[in-house]
């Protein structure tokens, strides 16, 4: 009797095993991708609206860093209101450091995607071009308010 009492013990021991070792089910793992899946188609676009927006964002305080440098160099310097200023000589005024201040060549300023800025003279603001302002165009309901006078 305590033989077979052994076995059984020991045959339970071993189901226990072999439920431990069981590993996943195809459907227990298909429905982990499905619920990945539905998280991604749902992350992916919020996370590209937000980049873009966070570009349109950086595109407009270069904008303003601009027209902010303008102003202090039409301050200390005095020249008349129809005067185009250059870059080499707003540079100065332009925070150091900053992504302008750093990757401008001496020709003229250039945004996000590489496309110029028209400078403008000191009684206009910088403008942006109309290609930039359109590639916000879907994260950014209003362009005409978001820019202001920065565009055309």
């Amino acid at each position: 009797m305590d033989f077979e009492v052994l076995l059984r013990q020991e045959r339970l021991a071993e189901r226990r095993f072999d439920c431990a070792r069981r590993g996943f089910t195809l459907v227990e793992i298909m429905i982990v991708v499905a619920i990945i899946g539905l998280l991604a188609a749902i992350g992916i676009p919020n996370f590209t609206r937000a980049r873009m927006r966070s570009l349109a964002t950086t595109t407009l305080a270069d904008v303003r860093l601009i027209d902010s440098a303008k102003s202090q160099y039409a301050m200390e310097n005095h020249p008349p209101g129809t005067f185009v200023p250059k870059v080499a000589d707003i540079r100065p005024y332009l925070q150091a450091g900053s992504r302008l201040y750093k990757n401008v060549p001496l020709s003229n300023f250039r945004d996000i995607f590489g496309r110029s800025i028209v400078m403008g003279d000191l009684n206009t603001p910088p403008l942006i071009d109309d290609a930039t302002r359109d590639c916000f165009s879907s994260v950014i309901p209003d362009n005409s308010e978001f820019w202001g006078n920065f565009c055309r």
